[in-house]
């Protein structure tokens, strides 16, 4: 991506005489923008523009071109793409639209693919441009007087990112990059995030998203570049209804939107469906340094204010610094006799600003105090400039110290000159204390998962053997067009994998039934075993608790004649008899290969209501044991898992590792779309996976 962020040459094919023309305008922001470079307009008419000699063709510039830019008809496009190719350029911004985005979706691969043959990458169709102020480049038509800074954005709407960069707070930190990326037919997100996580420019990154690729790759590059800056999404779509209906729970589960916010939670990254919440954390990101601890001091003069901060921190987990003798120490000498040292700080309205300049400094001085929340109160007779003045010299001193400091003002228009003076300081100043703990929020989630250790993908399955159990199982059931494995099937697979199963046969009449039953051990549950019966329960082919032989052998006529009633032409492959475990806590783990995300874990509370609770999470897969343990902890029913009320905590070691066996067995064959295992016993010692299902792809 360097010839993109730093091109040597760039061409502008379409470049217009006529000041309104994109063509015209792009010259225009890449002259003053500075770019030092060499720029080639391209258009048949020649003759000069901007003081700039204007080609015929692209075959007929003189120079070296890194980038081109494309603002022709789409029509041609392709035509321009292959004289581009003949110049050796590397890469084509092509700003037309009129193709995938109103359905011409074979011209715009014709486009990427040709282009990507032949040594050269697509921008677009469908963008707006891109600034990089790594060669001070704004090659866009929407966007002027850019100034570079922290914040890298890319932005699949043009004209939301030029709306999100356009806000005073990105506007007044400024730039790294800027990228449009309009319908993604080649460049997308991970190629330009490759470069960004090594950009030293960049202090933070704003992503907005509606569709995305290879989520596969996008991991692994989110993953890389979070673990050095915070990354923020904006992602829309969510409220999509699921991709498609699915045969398993694991499917039926996995929302699209809920799906990626795990897998973004996974990867460390901040998701939010707020534009004014992204540019809030972006801008404070820019502007702090991490924190080593989080313990948060709240300084207010309104009481009332107080309490509603204090709510409003505990729901989000935000700590509130509470040693009561070392708050004491620092503050009772200093405060009215009126005020409270307690956290937060009640300053009252009986201070000068000599006392509130000493009460903000002692916060910072205290080795215990990480980050501090002012929450100001305006009132006549207070001076909100004076307040304004100690607020911009803390927050210099609190930067430091290495310390955190946000004011927030109420009050009439008397406060907006003391809040203005502020943000020309660079001092993090909401109108709303809500703002000011929503970024804490975010700053201490992304701390907490950095400092997190994410641990080594290990391989629990000798791929050798579980694949030579898994090939020709999946093949046959593929060569007789079934989207599903039977019992047995299911079982092989899973016993190769070392994943606790009950003992099981299959019979395929009534004496059989008794027979393995007595080997099993009763009490068993006996199911339908048939390649046109998936949802065995709803056939009423499922009878379970069977006792003895008479109930064995009445069960299994039982079961033939409720599944031929509902499926006349049933092709029948026995009966499965399986022991009926000790009950432990019922779980479900599961994995699936999803169209966007590539291969997923999950784990939750499983059982029969599974689908009412939906107490579950995903992972994206391969995954550590970290990240499983943690993906765990994040269930609301974790405490059952951990013990609770004197009953002692389960094997959650074996959980761990059977989501991960799960995950290499989904791995093991392409054809393999999901698994579940449903429900799960699982024990103090070990567990039991009652029942399971594995779909493939025919």
């Amino acid at each position: 991506m360097k010839y993109l962020f730093e091109p040597r040459g760039i061409a502008i094919i379409g470049a217009s005489h006529n000041t309104r023309k994109l063509g015209y305008l792009l010259i225009e922001n890449i002259l003053a923008g500075g770019y030092p470079g060499k720029i080639y307009p391209v258009n048949p008419r020649g003759g000069e523009i901007l003081g700039l000699k204007v080609y015929p063709d692209i075959s007929s510039v003189d120079g070296e071109i890194d980038v081109a830019a494309i603002v022709i008809p789409a029509e041609n496009v392709l035509d321009a793409v292959r004289e581009c190719v003949g110049k050796r350029v590397r890469y084509g911004i092509v700003i037309t639209s009129g193709f995938s985005d109103v359905g011409r979706i074979s011209e715009e691969n014709e486009i990427a693919m040709y282009a990507r043959a032949n040594g050269m990458r697509i921008l677009g169709p469908n963008v707006l441009g891109y600034y990089s102020a790594a060669s001070s480049l704004n090659l866009t038509f929407g966007m002027q007087n850019i100034s570079p800074g922290p914040v890298a954005v890319i932005s699949q709407s043009g004209g939301l990112g030029v709306a999100l960069t356009g806000m005073p707070e990105i506007k007044s930190l400024g730039l790294s990059a800027f990228f449009s990326v309009g319908n993604k037919s080649d460049i997308d997100d991970s190629d330009l995030l490759e470069y960004i996580t090594e950009d030293s420019r960049t202090r933070v990154v704003i992503i907005y998203m509606e569709g995305l690729r290879d989520g596969y790759r996008f991991v692994k590059v989110l993953k890389k570049l979070s673990a050095v800056k915070p990354v923020i999404i904006v992602k829309s779509g969510g409220s999509e209804k699921g991709a498609r209906a699915a045969a398993s729970h694991t499917g039926s589960l996995a929302c699209p939107d809920d799906l990626f916010a795990a897998v973004m939670k996974q990867c460390n990254v901040l998701r939010t469906d707020s534009l004014h919440e992204a540019i809030d954390w972006a801008a404070f990101f820019a502007r702090v340094d991490l924190p080593r601890r989080h313990n948060t001091l709240v300084i207010t003069n309104g009481g009332g204010l107080g309490v509603i901060v204090t709510d409003a921190m505990e729901k989000r987990h935000i700590p509130l610094y509470d040693c009561q003798d070392d708050l004491k120490a620092t503050f009772e000498p200093i405060i009215s006799r009126l005020g409270s040292f307690r956290n937060p700080v009640d300053i009252t309205s009986d201070f000068t600003h000599e006392t509130f300049s000493r009460i903000v400094r002692a916060g910072i001085d205290n080795g215990n105090i990480d980050a501090i929340l002012i929450i100001h109160c305006q009132v006549d007779f207070c001076d909100i400039d004076m307040i304004a003045g100690v607020v911009a010299e803390s927050y210099l001193y609190a930067r430091s110290a290495g310390k955190i400091l946000i004011f927030t003002a109420f009050g009439n228009e008397s406060i907006d000159g003391a809040v203005a003076f502020l943000r020309e300081r660079d001092v993090p100043v909401f109108d709303d204390f809500l703002r000011g703990v929503s970024c804490l929020d975010a700053l201490y989630a992304y701390c907490r998962r950095r400092a997190m250790d994410p641990g080594r993908e290990i391989r629990l399955l000798d791929q050798g053997s579980a694949g030579a159990a898994a090939g020709p199982i999946i093949d046959r059931a593929a060569g007789e067009k079934r989207d599903f494995l039977l019992a047995g099937e299911s079982a092989e697979i899973l016993k190769a994998a070392g994943i606790g199963m009950p003992e099981r046969g299959i019979a395929f009449n009534e004496n059989e039934a008794a027979g393995v039953a007595s080997k099993v051990g009763y009490p068993v549950a006996m199911k339908i075993v048939s390649p046109d019966i998936l949802h065995k329960t709803d056939a009423g082919g499922v009878v379970l608790n069977v006792k003895n032989r008479e109930e064995a052998e009445k069960a299994f006529n039982l079961i033939r004649e409720n599944c031929l009633r509902h499926y006349p032409g049933m092709r029948f492959a026995g009966i499965e008899v399986c022991r009926m475990e000790e009950p432990g806590l019922e779980m479900i783990i599961g994995a699936r290969r999803d169209a966007v995300l590539g291969p997923v874990v999950m784990c939750g509370l499983g059982g029969i209501y599974v689908e009412v609770l939906r107490d579950v999470s995903f992972l994206s897969f391969p995954a550590t044991k970290n990240e499983i343990s943690a993906m765990l902890r994040d269930l609301k029913s974790y405490p059952l898992l951990a013990g609770t009320r004197g009953k002692k905590p389960v094997d959650i070691g074996s959980v761990t590792d059977t989501v991960i066996k799960v995950g290499e067995i989904l791995l093991l064959s392409p054809l393999i779309t999901d698994i579940e295992l449903n429900p799960v016993f699982v024990y103090e010692k070990g567990l039991k996976a009652v029942d399971s299902r594995i779909m493939i792809r025919t």
